[in-house]
């Protein structure tokens, strides 16, 4: 459910979308298997790729899988990047931003100490941010980002 609640920002649209740190695929598979959306997957654990690869298999997800750290993949330009549980905003954006293509949204599924990332990412980035309530965790936010640039 954590996952699938991102289905309204990415349901009805043919952008391309990548899960950086996909781990099990939460929530880039959930989001391919429910919306039959071709979703790159991009982890750096062989075990989580394997598992992965089987669970893409079984479900015939329409998914990339990428296997190796973000910062040294070339990956397809984003115009939706994904993530959950994977780092602290402002590491999260440097790892998002060079694979954004023009005019990129993130999409985070933040916790509670959301304010206290924001205050660190914007003293390096420019932004615009929307922040809707996360259905599954009362202190969780999903976190849209826009306009991204360095400050």
């Amino acid at each position: 459910m954590d996952s699938a609640q991102l289905i309204p920002y990415v349901e009805n649209t043919g952008r391309v979308v990548t899960d950086l740190g996909t781990g099990a695929g939460f929530p880039g598979l959930v989001l391919s298997i429910i919306l039959n959306k071709e979703v790159g997957l991009v982890e750096s654990s062989g075990k989580k790729v394997a598992f992965l690869k089987e669970a893409a298999r079984i479900t015939g997800a329409p998914v990339s899988i990428y296997h190796g750290r973000i910062e040294s993949l070339v990956l397809p330009k984003s115009d939706i990047i994904v993530s959950r549980a994977l780092a602290p905003l402002d590491k999260l954006l440097s790892l998002s931003f060079p694979h954004l293509g023009p005019d990129g949204t993130c999409l985070f599924l933040k916790g509670q100490r959301f304010d206290e990332e924001l205050t660190v990412a914007e003293k390096k980035w420019k932004m615009r941010i929307q922040s809707f309530s996360s259905i599954t965790d009362s202190g969780g936010k999903i976190i849209l980002i826009e306009d991204i640039r360095r400050a």
